[in-house]
């Protein structure tokens, strides 16, 4: 097997490429995930004065969107024991949690798919709805998956 020689250039520029595309993909799930932060910034600014480190406002909206998250997959459980259950109470938890988690990143980014596909309503329309189901994709409020884990293999 032969070896691949990389000049100076050549690796700076595969590790600037790979850098760029983590902070893409990190900036995509803060908007995938901007509605829990946009309210634990909220909740905040009624406790922390507004005078405070930015390090502790920092680490507040994060602790709060996490404590955020924690609550959005309790109520995930409850509509899931709900559905089973055969209960209709479990359609307007539904309705309120892809409301808050999957609705609102897709009215975020209505307006950016509005100027990047040129003014062009139903062109930014459908990748606003794309982008919607793929947020829906990532709570998946229906199944038992969690998020960011695969299911164990078989050996």
């Amino acid at each position: 097997m032969g070896w691949y020689h990389l000049d100076d250039g050549q690796f700076l520029f595969n590790r600037s490429a790979k850098g760029f595309i983590w902070w893409l993909w990190l900036l995509f799930m803060a908007v995938v995930y901007s509605p829990l932060l946009f309210l634990a910034y909220w909740i905040d600014t009624l406790y922390i004065p507004l005078k405070a480190s930015g390090l502790v406002w920092l680490a507040a909206v994060l602790i709060g969107a996490a404590i955020l998250y924690a609550i959005i997959f309790i109520l995930k459980g409850v509509v899931i024991g709900l559905r089973r259950r055969q209960s209709y109470w479990w359609i307007p938890l539904f309705l309120i949690c892809v409301a808050a988690t999957c609705i609102l990143p897709a009215a975020i980014v209505y307006p950016i798919f509005y100027w990047i596909t040129g003014h062009l309503r139903p062109l930014s329309w459908l990748l606003s709805i794309a982008f919607g189901y793929f947020v829906y994709g990532q709570y998946n409020f229906l199944n038992q998956r969690l998020p960011f884990f695969s299911a164990p293999r078989s050996l």
